[in-house]
């Protein structure tokens, strides 16, 4: 018996198409006590049913999200690593820029805007 929101939510419309034609019986039963009695019973058993149905089917959507959440908070370590590593590779990028411009020996205040624009745009990739 698969137990999967889309089975549950086929169960539950096949429940309600039961439950209608119950209904329909019912009306149909007008003026027959006995047999009336009996629809309504059958209709109050289908319709506990799918109460029952639709509340399963909410427990699963809502464990669904939860596994969702968990996933998430499972990922997030990963994505800040990840983060960290880019931020450590563009620290050593600016480093080994630094370097360069020492090693240039610029004294000018235009060729180090130069630079420091080059370093920017590097950074930016």
């Amino acid at each position: 018996m698969s137990t999967t929101p889309e089975a549950i939510e086929r169960k539950v419309v096949a429940k309600e198409t039961e439950v209608e034609r119950v209904k329909k019986q019912l009306e149909d039963a007008i003026g027959d006590r006995d047999r009336e009695l009996l629809l309504r019973q059958e209709l109050a058993a289908l319709r506990q049913q799918l109460a029952a149905l639709q509340q399963q089917l909410a427990a699963l959507q809502q464990e669904k999200v939860l596994l969702m959440q968990q996933q998430a908070a499972a990922a997030a370590p990963a994505a800040a690593a990840a983060a960290g590593d880019q931020v450590e590779e563009l620290k050593a990028r600016v480093t080994a820029l630094e370097t360069q411009l020492g090693e240039q020996g610029t004294d000018q205040p235009h060729d180090r805007m130069q630079l420091s624009d080059q370093l920017a745009s590097k950074l930016r990739v």
